[in-house]
């Protein structure tokens, strides 16, 4: 972990959500494919972090 423990668990814990929430979108979207690491690296910037939490608000 580290000399950081703080900055380490902010990260995993932002990690575990942006997961959680980008697997229920793609629920709701009716989407089966497997979530993949260029998903996720797809969706972590601030634009997009935005639109879904734009998108977890209509649902």
């Amino acid at each position: 972990m580290g000399r950081e423990p703080f900055f380490y668990n902010v990260a995993n814990e932002s990690t575990t959500a942006i997961v959680h929430a980008l697997l229920y979108l793609r629920e709701k979207a009716g989407i089966t494919e497997k979530l993949n690491f260029e998903d996720i690296k797809d969706r972590v910037s601030s634009a997009e972090l935005g639109a879904d939490t734009i998108r977890l608000k209509r649902v």
